[in-house]
């Protein structure tokens, strides 16, 4: 050891240390850039037969019971530098090549290729792009960073329904694509480092509370943060996500108020009841809104009255306006009066709006209330209250308990019917029969009464 503090020795003690220390000083400009910059969420490429994938995640939220719609979702790839040199949009430099339009498309002969999952009202279909950059051709190694926003033009709403829109995600990603050369002198993609934008701050709903500049997994099938409860789901999905809603109404507004939502329909039967068919009856109804719809809702519905007009007065309880309109809040129980064979028409429920249903007959034991309803796209059974004077509705344990969303194109409708009790065919009410007999019976006595001190004269007479 002492033999290197010779003068020899000296010197080449100070070669070995400026080596180590150019050395500790190139370590120490890679390893931020290794640590910092993918320490690395991402997948890693090793060759250009098998480079490092990518994709784009969409996530397409409607309610329950809505046709998915034709829509072709386009993401555009700006970009922004390479080597941390700034693209200059007007010279084109430095060289960076051209990623998308990607597209992501929807429709209902396409839902077996995406993940479908319920979320309580919603139904939530999600699918992938194809890999980013599959047909990219490199011009050099180094680091390509684009931005990736999407366009706000997937659905086609012309000529759709009052109430039906979309909502894009106004998420925007920054993407590395971090190019290496291969041993047959070929560029491929080694590394993709994919970030919530940092100078753009809107981030997608599936990252709730997430920071800008959070690191998310760009690979094919590997993002798990599922954050929907009580769903365990074995497929998962690239972490570049972009989350749209969908909403849709059932019925044709008043544009076209014969194609309605939903139709609530009274009827009075039985023995007796032709006398009662001018009776109101009070209906509590609650629709409330789907959880894709965020803006608080006011719905229209109109009373069609047994001769097949539209009621323009207020004699059913609500205040209508010149055509017969009248509007409810979307969550907030409304009570309307109806009678024999009038119908409350609803003309612009969206589809997975919640309809809760209850008549009050509030003691009048004159009739038993049941009803029937179709929306899970068929007749239901007949729900029969059994018991007359009460009140009865939906939803309701055992038997009806719901929920009772709205589906697509159903014509859904509820028919409650209240069939009349304590009636005999003369018309008179079974309640009053025990008085009417005990009249009878007291005139029967009486005309005995008088037979027998008629004969009793007779035989004094004689």
């Amino acid at each position: 050891m002492t033999r290197l503090f010779t003068k020899k020795g000296n010197t080449l003690f100070k070669v070995l240390t400026s080596l180590a220390i150019v050395a500790l000083m190139s370590v120490s400009m890679v390893l931020p850039a290794l640590a910092d910059d993918p320490p690395y969420v991402g997948p890693i490429g090793e060759s250009s037969k098998k480079p490092a994938p990518s994709a784009i995640t969409k996530i397409f939220e409607m309610a329950v019971g809505t046709t998915t719609p034709n829509a072709t979702f386009e993401f555009i790839f700006t970009p922004y530098s390479y080597d941390g040199t700034l693209y200059n949009d007007t010279t084109k430099e430095p060289e960076m090549p051209g990623i998308g339009p990607v597209e992501i498309k929807y429709s209902a002969l396409t839902d077996s290729e995406a993940i479908i999952l319920a979320d309580g009202d919603s139904r939530i279909l999600i699918k992938e792009s194809e890999d980013l950059t599959a047909k990219i051709e490199w011009p050099d190694v180094g680091i390509y960073t684009y931005i990736v926003h999407e366009l706000e033009d997937g659905v086609t709403l012309v000529g759709l329904p009052e109430k039906t829109g979309a909502d894009y995600s106004k998420a925007v990603y920054t993407i590395e694509f971090w190019v290496d050369v291969d041993s047959e002198g070929e560029y491929f993609v080694k590394y993709v480092n994919a970030k919530i934008s940092k100078t753009l701050t809107e981030i997608d709903v599936f990252y709730p509370g997430e920071a800008a500049g959070e690191k998310v997994d760009p690979t094919p099938d590997k993002w798990d943060k599922v954050p929907i409860e009580d769903i365990d789901i074995e497929t998962h999905f690239s972490g570049i996500i972009f989350t749209n809603t969908y909403r849709k109404s059932d019925g044709g507004g008043t544009t076209d108020p014969d194609k309605t939502a939903l139709q609530l329909t009274k009827k009075v039967v039985g023995l007796g009841s032709n006398t009662l068919r001018d009776v109101y009856f009070n209906f509590e109804v609650t629709v409330s809104q789907p959880s894709v719809v965020t803006e608080a809702q006011t719905y229209k519905a109109y009373v069609l009255g047994a001769d097949g007009e539209v009621v323009k007065t207020n004699s059913n309880g609500q205040t209508v306006d010149s055509e017969g309109y009248f509007e409810i809040d979307a969550g907030t129980p409304f009570t309307v009066k109806l009678k024999h064979d009038e119908k409350l028409m609803f003309v612009d429920l969206h589809v997975g709006a919640k309809v809760e249903v209850e008549e009050q007959l509030n003691g009048d034991d004159r009739f038993i209330p049941s009803y029937t309803h179709n929306f899970d796209g068929k007749i239901s059974e007949n729900f029969d209250g059994k018991t007359a004077g009460i009140d009865w509705g939906f939803p309701r344990e055992p038997g009806d308990k719901g929920p009772h969303y709205i589906p697509e194109l159903n014509g859904t409708k509820v028919d409650y019917t209240n069939t009349r009790t304590n009636a005999t065919p003369t018309g008179l009410d079974v309640n009053d029969l025990p008085y009417i007999v005990l009249i009878g019976l007291a005139a029967a006595g009486l005309a005995a009464f008088v037979v027998m001190k008629s004969r009793k004269r007779t035989e004094e007479d004689v």
